[in-house]
């Protein structure tokens, strides 16, 4: 089951273009850092990718 979902991920990771690759990662590391009670702080590209 975990590898199926891998590899969807890994799937649609390669799809993204850079610019959507960039919004994908900072959403993903945002949504982890919210549910171990931490904040993304970042500079102007991050609010533009994410």
């Amino acid at each position: 089951m975990a590898k199926m979902m891998l590899k969807r991920s890994v799937a649609v990771v390669m799809c993204l273009d850079e610019s959507e690759l960039q919004s994908y990662f900072i959403k993903r590391i945002a949504r982890f850092l919210e549910t171990n009670d931490r904040k993304l702080v970042g500079w102007d590209k991050i609010l533009e990718g994410g």
